[in-house]
């Protein structure tokens, strides 16, 4: 399994990981890995079929909780016991991080994108969990996106920080990485052969065939048939995520 492989590769890197759903679960998680870790906790809300929050504490007295929120109102849940958590934490430096599938609707959707449900939970952390968005605090409005649809970038991931947080770790940072991937894990299971530790020739050999004759610009048919094979069950059996794949051709 791919999450069993990052932990064994996390564990010879000398780091603790907790997982807070069953390592065969086919479902998006939260896996968060550290040295030193005294406590850990799955803080999931009860009767939510999808999402996840597990928290972590260390030796050096910090608490961390990841995130992974559902979508649209079933996220209502998870505000409220991440609110109930870092006020419990209140008095050490507490961090909270992940995927909250919501933002601001003034500043963290591109154009006219479809508006963020839950906002007004979003908006209100500082006030009734005294927690303060770290790319915020660092960037003001500046617009970035973590995620993006067809047509609009959305900013879903955040990091918020309590007081003391801020006060143990005054010159931290909070930045998006934007490193060129080739691919995400939505496909890592197509992809990699986990065994071997490479890429899965068999993928990649049906994927790169029918691009070898092609010339530049835009190959309606091409595309057509790689949507196909996307949206198939071949790939959709195999994750529930969403895909992102980019090939390239050297053309001399």
């Amino acid at each position: 399994m791919p999450g069993q492989h990052l932990r064994n590769r996390l564990t010879l890197g000398g780091l603790v990981s907790f997982l807070a759903a069953p390592a065969t679960s086919q479902l998006n998680t939260v896996l968060l890995a550290a040295r030193g870790i005294t406590g850990s906790q799955a803080a999931t809300p009860l009767n939510s079929p999808v999402g996840d929050l597990v928290s972590i504490s260390t030796e050096e007295g910090f608490t961390i909780l990841g995130c992974y929120f559902p979508q649209r109102l079933d996220k209502t849940p998870f505000f409220h016991r991440c609110i109930e958590l870092a006020v419990r934490n209140s008095h050490q430096p507490f961090v909270m991080i992940g995927d909250f599938n919501t933002g601001r609707n003034d500043l963290d959707i591109e154009g006219d994108g479809v508006p963020f449900d839950c906002a007004d939970l979003f908006a209100g952390l500082p006030e009734h969990a005294d927690l303060v968005d770290l790319w915020r605090l660092r960037h003001g409005e500046r617009q970035e996106w973590t995620w993006r649809s067809s047509k609009n970038g959305f900013r879903i991931d955040h990091a918020f920080g309590n007081q003391s947080f801020l006060n143990r770790y005054p010159n931290f940072q909070c930045e998006i990485d934007h490193e060129p991937r080739l691919f995400t894990d939505g496909v890592e299971q197509l992809v990699l052969n986990f065994s071997t530790q490479s890429a899965f020739t068999p993928f990649f050999d049906r994927m790169f065939n029918p691009i070898k004759g092609a010339i530049g610009g835009r190959d309606r048919k091409l595309s057509r048939d790689l949507a196909s094979l996307l949206d198939g069950p071949s790939v959709c059996d195999k994750t529930d995520d969403d895909k992102t794949l980019i090939l390239a051709k050297r053309i001399q």
